[in-house]
């Protein structure tokens, strides 16, 4: 039901259509993105002119990324490390598998940005978080084949020296 909420703005009883679930996709992108949300609402649906008390966004966040996505994630992330690891598989980029469930709750698109937040815990807010990092760090090239430590000793490397190879 809550997820027909954020969808639609109500609880009616049809199934989620297509388009729906393309909004849903929008706000989690905007989220993940460090978009405020204000933003966050106009991608679920809501007109710029209609935004006030960011219902949808707030339910988006506080009731599905932080509660359900959250163990979702955690379990989807767990269920992929077992796998790899029975077939013997590397996975492409570990340090993502690591930290899925944190990055949905905490609102993080790359494996950078949540070694960036976890570097600076006096950023308050997730919005500032990704503006701190833009302005510091810019586009940083993903760290594929990493574990989140060496993420973490990559985006130090950056902080302390400026741009660096591979």
């Amino acid at each position: 039901m809550r997820l027909k909420a954020v969808c639609r703005g109500t609880k009616s009883t049809p199934a989620l259509t297509p388009a729906e679930f393309d909004r849903l996709k929008a706000g989690l992108r905007a989220w993940v993105t460090g978009q405020p949300f204000d933003q966050i609402e106009v991608a679920l649906g809501v007109a710029a002119e209609d935004v006030d008390t960011c219902m949808r966004s707030r339910d988006l966040v506080l009731k599905l990324a932080n509660r359900r996505l959250y163990l979702v994630a955690a379990a989807v992330a767990e269920l992929v490390k077992e796998k790899l690891a029975a077939l013997e598989i590397n996975a492409v980029n570990p340090a993502v598998l690591e930290i899925l469930p944190i990055a949905i709750r905490r609102g993080w698109d790359t494996p950078e940005k949540a070694a960036f937040a976890h570097r600076h815990p006096a950023i308050h807010g997730r919005v500032a978080a990704h503006r701190a990092y833009a302005k510091r760090l810019g586009a940083i090239e993903p760290t594929l084949g990493r574990t989140f430590a060496e993420v973490l000793n990559h985006v130090d490397a950056h902080l302390a020296f400026g741009v660096l190879g591979p």
